[in-house]
């Protein structure tokens, strides 16, 4: 009984995290449908992203910062010139 509430409020907060990431979406569509700059979604993109990952850390989606976190380790591995 235990494991299936721990099952289901996992799975709200992972339903609240998605539901919060189509709202910033939708958002940054609406808003910065007619930006005069190409540079300013960009910028707000870079600024929300941590946010995010704050929020998914906090609301225990683990899978969204380890996708992360693996994508920030193939960068960092093209920098340095490293191979797998």
């Amino acid at each position: 009984m235990e494991r299936a509430l721990e099952h289901e409020k996992d799975r709200r907060k992972e339903e609240r995290f998605a539901a919060i990431v189509i709202v910033v979406i939708l958002s940054n569509i609406i808003f910065m449908h007619d930006s005069p700059s190409e540079m300013l979604p960009i910028s707000v993109v870079v600024l929300e992203l941590p946010l995010l990952l704050f929020l998914a850390g906090r609301m225990g989606v683990d899978e969204v910062t380890q996708i992360f976190d693996r994508m920030l380790g193939g960068v960092r591995r093209q920098i340095n010139g490293d191979k797998d």
